[in-house]
């Protein structure tokens, strides 16, 4: 496959327009919702993804809208709290259909199409070029890998050079509930270098990012150094062979780039197998152990068993081998200080942390609470429900009516 874009653009566009960002919202101006799916890396197992409007002072749903069908198969969602958008995109194992939903504009998704030829379609990322955020993907096609871009602004289109677009990275992370796919991407450290290479693309062309390390910072010239979270307040760095796997005695190194202070320090985290997500200055660790031989707690109260949204997380625990303890494992960057908490539920999940709040969901339901210090209070539970257990992605807008269906379908088997 060839492509000129000059002559063809390789994004075909479904719906355009341009998004003027939100002020603050705050109270009655403002609406939870929340985006469920599920990925079943193996076998034919498919999920839909799907928006949900909620209305938290009466714990009920007030609309869910289709934004992937189950036909098509969710197959990646990209979200970035920074940025205040997400992308869903299908079918599975092709993603070639891609939906941008911003937090301001809920009820208004974009839809474009990337048009690969029939090849495949891998390691999408976003990243910010030129001070605009970018969509990327790897295209691999008659023995050849090219990168595709898309610019979220305006939805245009061309081929990027990965010493372009491989420079300053957007990553939230993993989310949690042992989901299968999360974002992040590849580096090294070469020979006798201090600065780390980009792993993304073939070895052999040597792309350097700007990521200089410390002289207390190291790693072996082959491990696979993970980028873990990037945004507009922090880096975190965890390498493949620098993870201690012991079961319930693993621990994972985490190296923290603060941007404002232009400083690097270390911690650690509990568990040989954890991940990371990012919310701001924040750190949200998923804590997960390998190599223990039982189920993670509450399996008992857990849904068990395939629903319409998704597998359930002992499917996700049993096939990544991970056993999570039930924890809330929070770190704020600026301060360095830590909030631990213990749910009982293995499947728990931090899915917002902005001003003191948290989100958090165990199994079907979602809770908030307020951060005080080192602990978290007042907890209150919004909604229970099957799907909640799906529910990997949430964020703020204004209040919205759902988006127009036709086309996006009305979703309306969540309550069995």
């Amino acid at each position: 496959m060839k492509l000129e874009p000059s002559r063809r653009k390789f994004v075909n566009l479904l719906a355009a327009g341009f998004f003027l960002p939100a002020g603050p919202l705050e109270g009655e101006q403002r609406r939870l919702y929340l985006v469920a799916g599920g990925l079943w890396p193996h076998g034919e197992w498919k999920f839909p993804g799907v928006l949900f409007g909620l209305d938290e002072a009466l714990g009920t749903v007030e609309w869910a809208s289709t934004l992937v069908s189950q036909d098509a198969g969710l197959e990646s969602v990209m979200y970035s709290f920074d940025n205040r958008l997400l992308l869903v995109a299908g079918p599975k194992a092709i993603m070639s259909d891609w939906v941008l939903v911003h937090f301001g504009q809920p009820d208004s998704p974009q839809t474009f199409r990337m048009d690969a030829g029939g090849h495949t379609l891998l390691r999408p990322h976003l990243v910010v070029i030129q001070g605009d955020l970018w969509l990327t993907v790897h295209l691999m096609a008659d023995h050849e890998t090219r990168l595709l871009g898309v610019r979220l602004g305006g939805l245009e289109s061309r081929e990027l050079t990965p010493a372009a677009a491989y420079q300053d990275f957007s990553i939230d992370g993993v989310p949690g509930g042992a989901f299968p796919s999360g974002e992040y991407a590849d580096l090294y450290l070469p020979a006798g270098s201090r600065r780390l290479a980009i792993g993304e693309w073939d070895w052999k062309a040597k792309l350097v990012s700007d990521v200089v390390l410390p002289e207390q910072i190291s790693f072996l010239p082959r491990d696979r150094v993970v980028l873990s979270a990037a945004n507009g307040e922090l880096r975190a760095l965890i390498s493949i062979d620098t993870r201690v796997r012991k079961g319930a005695d693993g621990y994972s190194p985490v190296h923290v780039y603060e941007r404002q202070r232009r400083d690097w320090h270390s911690i650690e985290i509990p568990g040989g197998s954890s991940a990371l997500r990012a919310f701001g200055g924040w750190l949200c660790a998923h804590i997960r152990y390998d190599s223990v031989d039982k189920p993670s707690p509450g399996a008992g109260q857990r849904r068990q068993g395939l629903s319409l949204t998704g597998p359930g997380f002992d499917a996700y625990a049993t096939d990544l081998g991970v056993y999570q303890p039930g924890l809330i494992w929070l770190y704020h960057v600026p301060t360095r200080r830590r909030i631990v908490e213990e749910t009982g539920q293995g499947d728990t999940e931090v899915l917002w942390v902005e001003d003191g709040h948290v989100l958090y969901r165990c199994d079907r339901a979602l809770y908030e609470a307020r951060i005080d210090g080192t602990r978290l209070r007042n907890h209150r539970k919004l909604i229970e429900r099957d799907f909640i257990a799906d529910v990997h992605w949430v964020f703020y807008g204004p209040p919205s009516p759902p988006p127009p269906d036709p086309p996006w379908a009305a979703f309306k088997d969540y309550e069995k």
